[in-house]
């Protein structure tokens, strides 16, 4: 069976090819929010929005593909016509995020990493040492000017907009960035306290801070205590 994918990029508002884009295979998952396996990306020009893959694993059923200034989509693919299987991806128009970030006292923040973290599709965003670090290619990173401001690409229409520099931190949702242009940060704190375990102090024992935000993590660069 040929092992060879083809496919086109339009955009989904007017049908139009997008010349310029990047994709990978892999298999997705049951909600279509990502792809996973090997992870191998390829960039495309053509005039067409056409583009040909070789799949790589046996399992790869699905094409994730990426656009400046479009929301990510993942297609899996459709059964073979003749023989050949051929895809075809539309793509939104997703325009990029502008904005600035304040510091705790009011005043620009520049230095201070922007991302949007989402579901759908699932970044990977780590918060580490007080900065934020990407893992996957679709995940955009910024870092706003000696002004304080800054612009971002966004994967989809929904996500958290999380801003980390020293000034301080803040996560904010998408939609009300959107509509206010701001950012605001919170200073930095500690968390203190006292473990037990059975009523008795739990000496040795390993705390790691973690967010409840989809498709972010935390790493032990800042965020780890021993007891």
């Amino acid at each position: 069976r040929s092992r060879t994918r083809w496919g086109q990029v339009l955009d989904a508002t007017t049908e139009q090819p997008i010349t310029k884009s990047a994709a990978r295979t892999g298999t997705a998952r049951g909600d279509n929010a990502d792809v996973y396996g090997v992870i191998r990306y390829k960039d495309f020009t053509a005039p067409d929005g056409r583009f040909t893959m070789n799949l790589e694993e046996e399992a790869d059923n699905a094409v994730a593909v990426y656009a400046e200034d479009y929301a990510d989509k993942i297609e899996k693919f459709p059964d073979a016509q003749n023989g050949t299987v051929q895809v075809v991806v539309r793509l939104k128009p997703s325009a990029s995020l502008n904005g600035i970030v304040l510091a705790p006292d009011g005043t620009p923040a520049p230095g201070v990493n922007v991302a949007v973290a989402s579901e759908q599709p699932r970044t990977s965003i780590q918060l580490s040492g007080g900065h934020l670090r990407s893992y996957d290619a679709h995940t955009k990173m910024a870092t706003t000017d000696a002004d304080g401001h800054f612009k971002v690409a966004v994967a989809g229409d929904d996500g958290t907009v999380m801003a980390v520099g020293d000034p301080g931190y803040a996560s904010v949702p998408l939609a009300v960035v959107r509509d206010s242009g701001t950012v605001n940060l919170q200073a930095w704190g500690r968390i203190e306290g006292t473990l037990k375990i059975g009523g008795q102090p739990g000496v040795g024992k390993d705390l790691l801070f973690n967010l409840s935000i989809a498709g972010v993590g935390t790493d032990f660069n800042g965020y780890k205590s021993t007891t």
